[in-house]
């Protein structure tokens, strides 16, 4: 049957993308829906919310309300909640009623700047695509929404924005790291979206002088901002744990099938090719792919009987991936590493000890533009 979920629990949904891609900014955030979708955003798919960096509110539609778009309430009461909370912006965020019934984002979004007073964004997330897409929307609107027109800006040489950590893939240590290790590299301002760059950043973008893509989802900001301003990009994870470093190097010799978003998976992936000694790695994923040849080398899953028939019949030796993945495959007696993936499991990356360069992390690739 597809989409029958047998040993998984169903991966975080794109409105929960597209609000975790919000945090740092200072947005207020509602969701179109009467209380269940918010519910699931912040009790399940939103680590961010729990560190209160960012307030996220339901509508409180009634079902009959939302089934018959009665948009003057929500407008109502964005404008209420406005007045209550100092924020930037608003952002509305689509669930699948409003889906199903058709409503109109771009207009509940100019109705809900003339009562609010200041600038709103609307997201038509549907609950029918996974985290990457939401997070993917949002970032490209907020750009297309505050980010300059042209490319005027005068460049700053120190300055690289970095896209793709939000909280579903990134960690707030990873997000840090991430960030020290390109200040090493002569990176002065680092512009982690995301994580913690907020409306200033978003509408000084066009000053940088690299962008990169850490994880799939980064990607359409980082061909917008190089289509708008000529920024070259590229996609890396540059960083790992110093713990994962040295659990994967127990894996010489061995087949690899790790699964992950891609852009980590190929910093796993080069990371054990250097170990030598006939290491392979190959990555798979659920989500998106990078474009291009590289997307192509990463195997696309689209249901749990994939993964199952992938790790019993590819003659691979080792895994790298959550560790509730390993539910799906019972009968797998080899050697595993785990490598949570919050959009997957839940499960928080909790790593000890630093977080080290991967050499190759910074590279030029057939995705930088420029």
């Amino acid at each position: 049957m597809k989409g029958l979920l047998r040993h998984l629990s169903p991966f975080a949904p794109d409105q929960s993308g597209a609000v975790a891609a919000l945090h740092g900014t200072g947005a207020v955030v509602a969701v179109c829906d009467a209380g269940g979708c918010t519910g699931n955003i912040c009790g399940f798919d939103m680590p961010a919310w729990l560190a209160g960096g960012l307030p996220v509110f339901s509508a409180g539609l009634r079902d009959m309300d939302a089934i018959l778009g009665r948009d003057a309430l929500l407008v109502e009461r964005l404008a209420r909640l406005t007045r209550l909370v100092d924020a930037p912006f608003a952002a509305i965020v689509g669930t699948p009623v409003p889906a199903v019934i058709g409503t109109d984002f771009q207009a509940l979004a100019h109705l809900g700047e003339k009562a609010c007073g200041l600038p709103v964004v609307s997201f038509a997330t549907n609950g029918a695509e996974w985290y990457d897409k939401g997070c993917a929307l949002a970032w490209e609107t907020l750009l297309r929404r505050f980010a300059p027109a042209s490319g005027a800006s005068e460049r700053d040489p120190g300055r690289i924005d970095v896209f793709g950590a939000s909280s579903m893939d990134a960690s707030p240590e990873a997000c840090r790291a991430i960030r020290s290790f390109l200040e090493t590299r002569g990176w002065r301002r680092a512009a982690v979206h995301g994580f913690d760059a907020g409306i200033g950043e978003l509408q000084s973008v066009g000053t940088a002088s690299r962008c990169l893509a850490v994880s799939p989802s980064g990607v359409r900001a980082c061909r917008l901002l190089e289509e708008r301003f000529g920024i070259p990009w590229e996609a890396a994870f540059p960083v790992l744990p110093a713990e994962l470093v040295q659990r994967l190097g127990a894996l010489k010799g061995h087949k690899v099938l790790c699964v992950h978003q891609q852009v980590l998976s190929l910093a796993v992936g080069r990371l054990l090719q250097r170990l030598g000694g006939g290491t392979s790695c190959q990555c798979a994923t659920w989500f998106g792919r990078l474009p291009g040849r590289q997307g192509r080398d990463c195997l696309q899953l689209r249901e749990e009987e994939d993964f199952a028939r992938l790790v019993s019949e590819g003659g691979f030796t080792a895994l790298v991936c959550d560790s509730l993945l390993r539910k799906a495959v019972p009968q797998w007696r080899g050697p595993a590493v785990d490598l949570p993936h919050f959009a997957v499991s839940g499960s928080i990356p909790r790593f000890k000890g630093p977080w080290t360069g991967v050499p190759e992390g910074l590279r030029a690739t057939e995705h930088q533009g420029g």
